[in-house]
């Protein structure tokens, strides 16, 4: 009985351990802006038929979350991010796309990001 049971534990923890990593990605289609608030933190405005919603990427954890910005989106495409296994890839026309955005760091005041050019 009690090697029933260690075989049962151990093939519950393999089962477990197994499939931990396999959660399935998280698209949005649709991007019409992207905004860079700090390095790393990035928010979108994601169209949804005919409103327009804010998706916070990453924001408030830098450490857990990364991003990716790729090029390679054709020019009449919309753009689109996807997020998998805590990483979110930023798919994007061109670097124009990226917007400077304002952040608060603690309890200093407002501060606003721009785009170099």
């Amino acid at each position: 009985m009690r090697k029933i049971i260690c075989a049962a534990a151990l093939a519950l923890v393999t089962l477990v351990g197994c499939c931990g990593n396999s959660r399935p990605a998280v698209t949005k289609q649709e991007v019409v802006r992207v905004f860079m608030h700090h390095p790393g933190e990035y928010s979108a405005l994601v169209r949804d038929g005919q409103t327009i919603k804010t998706d916070r990427l990453n924001y408030g954890s830098y450490w857990e979350y990364k991003a990716i910005i790729v090029l390679d989106v054709l020019e009449k495409e919309p753009m689109w991010y996807e997020l998998r296994n805590k990483i979110y890839t930023i798919h994007l026309h061109s670097e124009k796309d990226v917007d400077g955005g304002a952040y608060k760091p603690g309890k200093q005041p407002e501060v606003n990001t721009r785009v170099v050019k």
